[in-house]
């Protein structure tokens, strides 16, 4: 019993190192218990997280135009063209720098930001209709032309965002979508352009204001 219960001279007794090997799977077990709550409770969810900061700032921007374009049409319904009632017809917006196409019924068909005349070229207001059309011009006076114009009243377009004498895109021109930059023309992106220049016919009435 004395060598059981007490200790021997160095040594731990029997009783002593059961304690202790208890004591440490205790341990353990709380070491082991812990780190699966941790493991289970801050797991990273794909969804959580974005792919990368690019892309979740070019959707951060997307968001921001689609909620642009919902605040110019949010009170009236939304159709495709081949759903769409005809005739068409055309409102510039100035003050917000939006060319809408509606159909008969007062639908929006399409949504586009443009640049009207900037002051003291402005783009005259009032009520006209679509005559002809072309894929391109250039004007030696001004120094540059643009893609698919579609006439509206006497020398005031629908046309593309500018390019130089070499054809190029004049980047800077393109920039100021959005803002009053034309010579009194309305400017479009080409994509943009090209859609009225395909989809509105003759005669069609465009409302500016």
């Amino acid at each position: 019993m004395k060598e059981l219960l007490g200790k021997e001279k160095g040594k731990p007794n029997f009783f002593s190192r059961k304690r202790k090997r208890r004591r440490a799977a205790v341990f353990a077990a709380c070491v082991a218990a812990v780190g699966f709550y941790c493991l289970i409770a801050f797991w990273p969810k794909a969804s959580a997280y974005p792919v990368s900061q690019g892309e979740s700032s070019a959707a951060s921007a997307a968001s921001s135009a689609v909620s642009s374009q919902a605040g110019e049409t949010k009170d009236v319904p939304a159709v495709a063209l081949a759903q769409a009632a005809k005739p068409l017809w055309i409102k510039v917006d100035l003050s917000k720098q939006v060319v809408i196409v509606y159909d008969a019924k007062n639908r929006v068909v399409k949504s586009f930001i443009c640049s009207s005349g900037a002051a003291g070229s402005d783009t005259p207001t009032g009520t006209f209709t679509v005559s002809d059309r072309g894929k391109s011009f250039y004007s030696k006076q001004l120094g540059e032309g643009a893609y698919y114009w579609t006439r509206f009243q006497g020398s005031y377009l629908f046309h593309s965002v500018p390019f130089d004498e070499n054809g190029k895109y004049e980047a800077a021109e393109a920039a100021k979508l959005g803002t009053k930059a034309s010579h009194g023309c309305v400017r479009l992106a080409t994509e943009n352009a090209k859609w009225i220049y395909d989809h509105i016919p003759s005669g069609t009435k465009v409302v500016i204001q």
